[in-house]
């Protein structure tokens, strides 16, 4: 049978352990946080932004190095979607080289918009670096000024 012994922590093995743990959220820290999940992830998450004016919603996401036919964006309810998926592939044949390279990048970002839009109305502009996507509001949801 075994002797349980108590141990107790020396001061030296709590400081070791404190300074792990900062490491490794010094590291963690480094990777962004996905909006939806609160989870860390080491893919790219865009830079966007969503500004509402009375009429829509307008927003922007960086998405450099993609082209169009790599973007998809996506309407679920009040829910919008972008989604990048770019693959390239390069090939050097030589006397004595082969080298064949591959590459794969994939983002998702989603945004609950405030309030529901006019689905027939959406319209979405890419230049190759940003992509632009303005939502109309629904009727409903318009800013209405009431005259005196």
């Amino acid at each position: 049978m075994f002797d349980v012994i108590e141990r107790k922590k020396s001061a030296e093995v709590d400081r070791f352990r404190r300074e792990v743990d900062r490491m490794f959220q010094e590291f963690l820290d480094r990777f962004p946080v996905l909006p939806m999940t609160g989870s860390r992830r080491a893919s790219s998450v865009p830079v966007s932004a969503l500004r509402e004016t009375e009429d829509e919603f307008t927003m922007t996401a960086e998405l450099p190095g993609m082209r169009a036919e790599d973007v998809e964006v996506y309407l679920a309810g009040r829910t919008i979607t972008i989604n990048a998926r770019k693959q390239e592939e390069k090939e050097e044949t030589g006397e004595f080289v082969r080298r064949q390279e591959r590459s794969y990048e994939s983002l998702t970002h989603s945004l609950e918009l405030p309030a529901a839009v006019d689905v027939e109305g959406i319209r979405a502009t890419f230049d190759g670096r940003v992509l632009e996507i303005r939502l109309p509001k629904a009727r409903r949801n318009r800013i209405q000024i009431i005259p005196k």
